[in-house]
């Protein structure tokens, strides 16, 4: 398998590259974390042009951007630079690619495209990157990843780590979306969900065959730490078809083989490639 620092050494160069010639930015950006510079981060001052366009610009509002949302290997700009243009009046062209990738025709409820979706109703404090549900009602939570170190695994309370308060907090929150009939998630031990498939398990229990609601995993078939958690996690899926792991690589690509005869988006779509995806 790909080794993970030299991929992420690779992806940060190409990025920086982007950055200088394409952009045309040859300062470098402060990581607010450690105030250090670092050659894929833009100055914050010229932090809009982590976005595509003035449509991917104006899809999100300020202030629901991620604290490093001007970092060029930002999951969540990545985000709304790939469905911000798919967003059109009608979600013709996010249903055209969501049929896709289920491989059954649907249409995107217009009115239900959201970044950053907080839905109270299943578990209450924790964002969708991004969310549409189809006419018929039918629920579509996608989870975005790009340059992350893997995926959480262990639930992280602030305050009390026991393994009485993870039950509790298993209990209170999660117990009732898993046992919930049509759940795709099948284990026997709660603390698999709590201190082994955290972050994966809390999206993967909003899929649900019953109801027809997917779980879509987006992120880069080259990162292979995220790579291997998601697929560490097949063995507790008892219905694979409501959950998506799909790779940056190829749907980059593939959307803009797909509106291929669309100049401006398959342009756009040129575009996106070039700046994400190593040669």
């Amino acid at each position: 398998m790909t080794n993970y620092k030299k991929w992420y050494g690779d992806i940060k160069a190409h990025l920086a590259d982007y950055k200088i010639n394409i952009l045309e930015i040859p300062s470098n950006g402060i990581y607010e974390k450690n105030g250090k510079e670092y050659k894929h981060i833009l100055p914050k001052v010229e932090g809009e042009r982590n976005y595509i366009n003035d449509i991917a610009r104006n899809s999100l509002k300020p202030e629901d951007r991620h604290h490093d949302w001007f970092h060029l290997n930002s999951s969540q700009t990545l985000c709304v630079n790939y469905f911000a243009m798919l967003m059109d009046e009608e979600a013709k062209n996010l249903s055209l690619i969501l049929s896709r990738w289920i491989n059954k025709e649907i249409h995107v409820n217009p009115s239900t495209m959201k970044f950053e979706k907080v839905d109270k109703s299943l578990y209450g404090d924790s964002n969708f990157d991004f969310y549409c549900e189809d006419t018929e009602g039918h629920k579509y939570f996608f989870e975005i990843k790009y340059t992350e170190r893997g995926i959480a695994k262990k639930c992280q309370p602030k305050h009390d780590k026991s393994d009485k308060n993870l039950l509790k907090i298993y209990d209170e929150k999660y117990r009732k979306m898993v046992e919930k009939e049509g759940s795709i998630l099948d284990f026997d031990n709660p603390f698999i969900f709590m201190k082994k498939h955290y972050q994966a398990f809390r999206n993967i229990c909003c899929a649900n065959s019953k109801e027809g609601d997917y779980t879509f995993f987006l992120t880069m078939y080259g990162n292979v730490l995220t790579r291997k958690e998601l697929d560490s996690c097949l063995e507790y899926v008892s219905n694979k078809e409501f959950l998506k792991i799909l790779y940056w690589e190829d749907i980059i690509k593939d959307t803009g083989e797909f509106f291929k005869n669309n100049e401006a988006l398959r342009e756009y779509f040129e575009e996106l490639a070039r700046k994400y995806l190593l040669e």
